[in-house]
């Protein structure tokens, strides 16, 4: 199981049950783990939960009641007030779920209307409560990036009439259908995982002795509670007044961990509640030897002792980009602790995770077993049993997997233990596991001004890696990257100060990009919730951007490659003869008729940027017929291969992928020069680097370049609004 820090919101349910089924035997039957409450758990805190005695085990029908939001014995909460589930912003505006809304739908929520310009009602035609219809309203300006403290301005409504949002962005559909579809259940906890790097798990599994098997289970243990410490700073605030809107106040937390040793394959049931809510049911598939993972699943009431004394519940925001960013603290603990044992730790690049340098990669693999397809084992393991898994219902695979976890269990006991099995494998694998303490090797610990000087310089390389595929990283994302740093430096007791410190030299003493040394360009993102966020660039990428703002604009006026009108004309008769189902007249084909006219007329830049379906191939192959009878070259590009194959319809014999051609054209298989097309398809898919790349050999070799595109198929993979800054150059 690859290293990961994970949080899901724990969802009012109304029978605890629910909580017994899904939450509370799946960790109790994974290594016979029992819950343990926070041992240093404020007693003023406690006694408001009804926990008289923190030492003393929890029952599971008091779980489920703390889970719920609610005291151990059930009863409310004195105090705390008590939230309802929300209406989805697509069910009271009637808003259409496939497609952004219209310029009129806009205006018409905006204004606390309907879609359609109705009234909200219930589903009995009643009046819907002013109260619901502004939260609603204030959802949906959120999810079209509005802040929800004020109305959008004449800018935001601007873009939001041009399809985007408020901030001039391409709007990410998947999370647009997400947030006006959230109904947004009362959250009873949420809950965290910090899972170990498979070497540490591998190295406890193998330890020659108990004693370093318990030092290697107490680095675990020591960095969860040392990143949920650092968590309590970060997410220890309850809301004040409605949604917030009074801001927040500082509290203690709660929590309940259930400390894991092994990891199965799980699979996903989706099951209903007595409102018949679906939720998902996670499950772990039996097999009777798991792989070792040492993993901890920490569960955060959402019930905050305020220094006033008050109970409110988490300020969920605060949890918005930061789970990353603690599960780097969890691994830099985990790094720092094992150095004082002599064991040597690194960074791991491809997950992010602390890496035991003295457990080989093979052996890491070798127990990793529980990556493998979790539905086919599930599928495996009823077919055994002479079952079909996917023709049983829900209750009935959750019965299935509970009967099989429990004949594991047996079976475990009349056979060797997981341990013995462990050793037997690596034996098979030719591998001897041998201490890894080195006490004769442990470096003194490093001051602060050093540990933070070692992680500002760790921190280059993967910032640097992440400028190389976006143009813009938001100020959580540098957070996480000096917080993983951390895992090469070593972490303080005080992570925050030691990950602000970082900032600060990236903020003073600057950045790497393309192995130069350039400043932070900060700037302010749209507010979630009335929140202000920061988003960060370089001057460097502010210079690529002008660069090739100049560089369009100066092919785009150069009209030497224009094909004159008849020999458009000429092709596009042709094309319409060799295809008579085409009807002239059409609205499709006059829109394709004005496509191929603004391309080849226009300047050594030809930009034309359609929707999804407008037939933009069909609109390139006459053109290719006409550069062909000029004699000219014609090459297509493309972001990846797969959309390279779509320019054969088009007649465009020479295809390749963005590196693929200018690899070609740097080694001299393509020779460029002013006779050449270049036809860049799926314009949208480009990003800034590869655009400016493409623009260079523009000027350089003086060939005519012609881009079609749909701004609202997808992001740049890479970075930047290329679509956007071409538009700067050469307008509309």
């Amino acid at each position: 199981m690859p290293p990961r820090t994970t949080w899901a919101p724990g969802r009012g349910r109304s029978a605890p049950g629910f909580w017994r089924g899904a939450v509370i035997e799946g960790h109790l039957a994974a290594g016979g783990t029992v819950a343990e409450l926070r041992p240093d758990l404020s007693p003023e805190l406690a006694a408001r939960l009804g926990i008289a005695d923190a030492g003393r085990p929890l029952t599971e029908a008091g779980i489920a009641n703390l889970l719920n939001a609610t005291r151990l014995d059930g009863g409310a909460i004195v105090g705390r007030k008590k939230h309802s589930a929300t209406r989805s912003c697509a069910e009271i505006f009637g808003l259409d779920p496939k497609q952004p809304p219209s310029a009129a739908a806009i205006g018409n929520v905006l204004a606390g209307k309907r879609a359609d310009g109705g009234r909200p009602q219930t589903a009995h035609g009643k009046p819907l409560p002013a109260a619901i219809v502004e939260g609603a309203r204030k959802r949906f300006k959120a999810a079209l990036g509005v802040p929800g403290h004020r109305e959008a301005t004449a800018d935001e409504i601007a873009h939001l009439d041009n399809g985007r949002m408020a901030n001039g962005r391409l709007i990410d559909r998947a999370d647009y259908r997400r947030q006006i579809h959230a109904t947004r259940p009362p959250v009873g906890f949420v809950d965290l995982t910090f899972s170990a790097d498979k070497s540490l798990s591998v190295a406890w599994a193998l330890a020659p002795t108990a004693a370093e098997r318990a030092a290697l289970l107490d680095i675990h243990r020591h960095a969860v509670a040392d990143a949920m410490a650092y968590a309590e700073t970060q997410l220890g605030f309850a809301r004040q007044g409605q949604g917030g809107r009074d801001g927040v106040e500082r509290g203690a937390l709660g929590w309940i961990s259930f400390q894991h040793y092994t990891a199965r394959p799980t699979v996903d049931i989706e099951r209903r509640d007595k409102e018949g809510r679906a939720y998902t049911d996670i499950r772990e598939v039996p097999l009777q030897t798991a792989d070792p993972q040492l993993h901890t699943h920490v569960t955060v009431f959402n019930s905050v002792l305020t220094e006033s004394g008050r109970i409110g519940g988490l300020d969920l925001d605060r949890l918005a980009g930061r789970v990353k960013e603690l599960g780097a603290v969890y691994q830099a603990n985990v790094a720092t602790r094992a150095r004082r044992l002599g064991i040597e730790a690194t960074l791991d690049e491809p997950t992010g995770a602390a890496r035991l340098s003295d457990v080989p990669h093979s052996v890491r693999e070798l127990f990793s077993k529980r990556t493998m397809e979790a539905q086919d084992a599930a599928r495996d393991f009823a077919a055994r049993k002479g079952i079909d898994w996917d023709a049983i219902a829900a209750d009935q695979k959750i019965a299935l997997l509970k009967t099989g976890a429990a004949e594991t269990r047996q079976a475990k006991e009349d056979v060797k233990n997981d341990f013995a099995v462990w050793r037997e494998q690596a034996a098979a694998a030719s591998y001897r596991h041998r201490s890894l303490l080195r006490p004769d090797e442990i470096a003194p610990a490093p001051t602060a001004e050093e540990r933070r000087e070692a992680a500002y310089r760790a921190a280059l390389p993967l910032l640097e890696g992440e400028l190389s595929r976006r143009a813009v990283l938001d100020g959580q994302e540098l957070r996480e990257i000096a917080a993983r740093a951390l895992i090469v430096a070593d972490v303080g007791e005080r992570p925050g100060d030691d990950i602000d410190a970082v900032i600060e030299g990236f903020r003073k003493r600057g950045v790497r990009q393309d192995g130069e040394q350039v400043a932070l360009i900060w700037g302010k993102d749209a507010p979630l919730r009335g929140k202000e966020r920061s988003r960060v660039t370089t001057a460097l990428h502010a210079d690529q951007e002008r660069q090739l703002i100049r560089l369009a604009r100066n092919a785009s006026l150069d009209l030497s490659a224009a094909l004159p009108a008849a020999e458009i004309d000429r092709a596009a008769d042709a094309f319409l003869a060799r295809n008579p189902t085409i009807d002239p007249a059409a609205e499709q084909w006059q829109a394709q008729r004005a496509m191929m006219t603004q391309l080849a007329t226009g300047g050594r830049l030809g930009v034309a940027i359609g929707v999804a379906g407008a037939g933009k191939s069909t609109a390139l192959a006459p053109l290719v017929d006409a550069w062909k009878a000029e004699g000219r070259e014609v090459y297509g590009i493309t972001l990846a291969w797969r959309q390279a194959a779509d320019l054969t319809s088009a007649g465009i014999d020479e295809r390749a992928s963005v590196a693929a051609f200018t690899k070609r054209v740097e080694t001299g298989r393509y020779v460029l020069n002013r006779n050449s097309v270049v036809v860049v398809d799926e314009l949208g898919l480009i990003g800034t680097r590869q655009m400016l790349e493409l623009l260079r050999l523009q000027e350089k070799t003086g060939a005519n370049i012609v881009m079609v595109g749909d701004p609202k198929q997808c992001q740049s993979i890479e970075a930047g609004p290329v679509i956007v800054l071409l538009r700067k150059a050469i307008g509309e």
